[in-house]
């Protein structure tokens, strides 16, 4: 049969391609053995990639993909790419060791070689090196799913492989942010890092003193002062203002005084700073690449609220989280539904271990705080004056207790619904004189937040019924009222102790909850190593 010339020059390019190494020729026996019982060259992959690295092979044929047999078995440019671009890694706060292939390795070991270090970098920097939960029992993440013989397909098959690979990274900004970050607090400590500040004294303007030389040569190490300035005599207003911008880029009150917590962050060693921008980023390889259009973002750590529309941050609020006994959860979810001038259904812990201790001590405490008293399976409410409190504790209460709305309710005026198995929401606060501290562990686990109102505008805008002046008349009338929204929004708790802000400040702030400890004993158990 006769061809025509267009297929004539398909056929001819196919077998170009066929021949040009991009799929070899000859399936590899030992290759095909080495799939079966289940050990590649030794390399230690888990079921899963194990199962991906069969599935990717079976369906080239078992034919290798990084190395060429008729080179004496050496990495071909695909396998050297690969090799090249995994000692770049360590920008993205990875080790590029773990991802090492020997030089001596040829044939079939150094095929497998490739593939399982380019399948243990793809989840790597794709879902996280730990699993969060396994870790940490108070970090509700499920792993990002990772299609890894997809991933050994397209980087086998594309012609930018380098390009491919860059793509496995999380794409937020903010992981891109905190990784030039890495490269930038790297070189700080490749020059040396900077000198602790001596002394306990507190330092305020006009002070004169020996500690100023380390004090500004700190600040124009990580650009809060201008490196032109010249060393001052005394504590002037050139270098009080750079503690400041010190002092908001920790999450410190920026008084201008180097007291005890401002002397301790300016004395965290670069070494610890670089590890926190490296624990940063593998937490958010544990979030979506899309955290949603429109999103809520709360940073247990930093105390504040972002509310999201369109990659752009539309409102940051103050938010007050739990107690370092009763630690506010990492998780993420979907608000359905506000509620206005809510009831407060106390929970058995308050209850029994915050509230009947107040009861006991002032009996009058429940009336002038607006507080019913029910049986424990709900019914008629019994009048409180009748109760011992003296006869109950912890394991025999049985009473409800539910808070009426008004003004001292402790969810304040609204509170914002996604319904989890935690308990967990943002709510309003009477107490508003906390929002003044700088470190607010306050709740017994939900999220105070300090702008309810400007909340609630940001989740119903578009939506013409519930303008803010609508939405305050109802608060006015103190009668209860359920909004749903006409579409959910997601919110993401999130625990971050290093981040990039909006104006390009890199921010430190305190493990208020100790999950940084656990994180680092996760991922470098060496001390110094990577996991």
């Amino acid at each position: 049969m006769l061809l025509g010339s267009t297929a004539r020059l398909l056929l001819l390019a196919a077998a170009m391609l066929f021949f040009s190494g991009a799929v070899n020729a000859e399936p590899d026996a030992p290759l095909a053995a080495a799939l079966q019982t289940g050990s590649p060259s030794g390399a230690s992959v888990d079921a899963a990639a194990m199962q991906s690295l069969r599935q990717f092979y079976e369906d080239r044929g078992n034919r290798y993909a990084w190395t060429s047999p008729d080179n004496g078995g050496e990495p071909n440019a695909a396998g050297r790419a690969v090799i090249a671009f995994l000692q770049t890694v360590s920008r993205d706060g990875l080790n590029p060791k773990a991802y090492t292939i020997p030089d001596t390795l040829r044939g079939t070991d150094a095929e497998m070689a490739i593939a399982t270090a380019l399948l243990r970098y793809s989840i790597d920097v794709r879902s996280g090196r730990v699993e969060p939960e396994k870790d940490d029992p108070e970090l509700f993440r499920t792993r990002v799913a990772v299609d890894q013989t997809g991933i050994l397909r397209n980087a086998a098959t594309g012609s930018e492989i380098e390009a491919f690979l860059e793509t496995l990274a999380p794409r937020a900004v903010e992981y891109r942010a905190l990784r030039e970050a890495l490269v930038a607090y790297r070189g700080m400590a490749e020059s040396g890092g900077w000198q602790p500040v001596p002394g306990i004294v507190t330092i305020k303007p006009g002070h004169a003193g020996p500690e100023l030389q380390p004090i500004w040569e700190r600040l124009r190490i990580t650009g809060d002062i201008d490196r032109i300035l010249p060393m001052p005599a005394t504590y002037d207003d050139a270098l009080v203002a750079g503690v400041m911008r010190f002092q908001r880029r920790h999450g410190l009150s920026p008084d201008g005084n180097i007291g005890p917590r401002t002397r301790a962050a300016l004395n965290a060693p670069v070494s610890q700073r670089i590890r926190q921008i490296e624990l940063n980023m593998e937490r958010w390889r544990w979030l979506p690449d899309d955290l949603g259009e429109t999103h809520v973002i709360v940073n247990l750590a930093g105390f504040d609220l972002r509310a999201v529309r369109r990659g752009e941050e539309v409102r940051k609020i103050s938010v007050i989280v739990g107690r370092p006994y009763r630690r506010s959860p990492v998780f993420s979810d979907r608000i359905s539904y506000l509620e206005l001038n809510p009831d407060w259904t106390v929970p058995y812990k308050i209850a029994t271990q915050d509230i009947l201790p107040k009861l006991q001590a002032d009996p009058g405490y429940l009336a002038e705080n607006n507080f019913q008293v029910l049986p424990a399976g709900g019914g008629v409410p019994v009048d409180p004056a009748s109760i011992d409190w003296t006869t109950y504790g912890r394991r025999n209460f049985p009473f409800l207790l539910r808070q009426l709305p008004g003004p001292t309710n402790a969810l304040g005026r609204i509170k914002f619904m996604f319904p989890n198995r935690f308990s967990v929401y943002l709510h309003d606060t009477p107490a508003r004189e906390l929002f003044r501290q700088d470190v607010r562990m306050f709740s017994s686990g939900c999220i105070r937040v300090a702008e309810p109102m400007a909340l609630a505008a940001f989740l119903l805008e578009g939506d013409p019924a519930w303008t803010p002046e609508a939405l305050q008349n109802v608060v006015d009338t103190g009668k209860t009222k359920v909004i749903r929204l006409r579409q959910t929004v997601p919110v993401h708790l999130t625990y971050q102790t290093a981040w990039v802000a909006a104006d390009g400040t890199v921010q430190f702030r305190e493990d208020v909850y100790n999950r940084d400890t656990l994180l680092a004993a996760a991922l470098f158990p060496a001390g110094n190593g990577h996991r």
